[in-house]
């Protein structure tokens, strides 16, 4: 048989389709002779495989940790050539992945992605099939307050009403009442609800919201059964805070070694000398309260049973030892018929035997004093000696 064709060279990077005429003579099947050629013109159309260039598709200049990003791969030459994809992490070869495009949640900085494309028709062991991406991952905020204790409700002291973002770091920070401000921290100066904004590269947090109350402690120390006490007696002593929002507060007593707890509201103690005990309260954000009182030793009631008046003795006047302690004390010195001879409401002055400025003469007396602090009255004699 004999063949020919004719064809026009066409240059291979820019044609896909190309068109070869020919004519092809034969003979039939058996002797040849010259009256039985056969003479047939056919048309091909050969497709031209082109090399394949591939590229990312608007790769992103960074991305935001544990989020998930959308790579899609863009074939700049040969897309007629592409038979499948296929995907590497880090060189590793990602199962299941044969599109031009997936998804990634869990990069790290500084992985790479590489996408190679399988060819229908190898035209060269040199054709760039290949596209690299290597990841800038940007850490993501932390969010939240500094002060944060109880969801996003936050309670300040008058000497501490900052607001401060959880992680001070290269952010970019953005408060909506106040948008001159791009620090991490906010002064306050009233209540309400206040907002932020942390922005680092491709990571933005959501809009973090305080609500923040005034929080205003006042206390008073209790003292049962009162300030002033006699050696051996038992006190019982309240911090009363004053606790706007109910907050759990800390205590601490002073002298500590003194107090029966010295950490709680509430506690005992048995002082024996004039002093003053001191409690320092604090709230979970450390607002802090002091408050001390002094608790005065008082001398226990001696009474003389005896008076002698105008000597120069110790009993010349009947002097009641430790009665200043009960200022408004009942007292009443009566003879032994029941007649008052003597009485004062409270121990202002010591008394000298007389009645409307006559001495009484000698002989027993009784007295009865009656105090409030006191259970029941005390009673007892005294002798006027003359």
């Amino acid at each position: 048989p004999e063949s020919q064709a004719d064809q026009t060279v066409v240059p291979t990077n820019t044609v896909h389709h190309t068109t070869v005429r020919g004519t092809v003579t034969a003979s039939k099947t058996g002797c040849f002779s010259s009256g039985n050629r056969i003479s047939s013109e056919e048309e091909f159309i050969y497709i031209l495989a082109e090399k394949i260039k591939l590229a990312f598709s608007q790769p992103p200049s960074s991305i935001c940790e544990n989020t998930m990003n959308f790579f899609s791969i863009v074939p700049i030459s040969g897309s007629d050539n592409i038979q499948q994809y296929i995907w590497f992490k880090n060189d590793t070869l990602q199962n299941g992945l044969t599109e031009n495009n997936a998804d990634f949640t869990d990069l790290k900085n500084g992985d790479v992605l590489k996408v190679k494309a399988i060819p229908k028709t190898v035209c060269s062991s040199e054709m760039p099939d290949s596209a690299t991406f290597t990841a800038l991952v940007d850490k993501q905020p932390k969010p939240g307050f500094v002060h944060e204790k109880e969801g996003d409700i936050l309670y300040f002291c008058k000497d501490d009403s900052t607001l401060r973002a959880n992680e001070t770091a290269d952010y970019q920070y953005m408060w909506l009442e106040a948008p001159t401000n791009s620090t991490d921290s906010l002064k306050v100066n009233k209540k309400g609800t206040y907002r932020l904004l942390i922005k680092n590269g491709a990571c933005t947090t959501d809009t973090l919201r305080a609500v923040v109350k005034d929080y205003q402690l006042s206390m008073q120390i209790l003292v049962e059964p009162a300030a002033e006490f006699e050696v051996g007696e038992e006190l019982k002593l309240t911090a009363n805070v004053t606790n706007t929002e109910q907050r759990e507060l800390s205590y601490e007593w002073s002298p500590a070694n003194l107090f029966r707890p010295a950490n709680a509201a509430i506690t005992n103690m048995s002082p024996t000398e004039t002093m003053f005990v001191t409690v320092e309260v604090k709230s979970p954000e450390n607002c802090t309260l002091k408050d001390s009182i002094q608790l005065k030793k008082r001398d226990k009631l001696f009474i003389p049973n005896a008076l002698t008046p105008e000597t120069d003795d110790q009993n010349a006047v009947w002097g009641i030892t430790g009665a200043e302690n009960y200022p408004d004390m009942d007292i009443k010195v009566f003879n032994r018929w029941g007649n008052v001879v003597y009485e004062q409401k409270g121990y202002t002055k010591q008394w000298d035997g007389t009645l409307n400025g006559k001495p009484l003469p000698a002989g027993t007396y009784y007295y009865v004093m009656k105090h409030r602090k006191i259970d029941k009255p005390i009673v007892g004699d005294l002798t006027i000696v003359r």
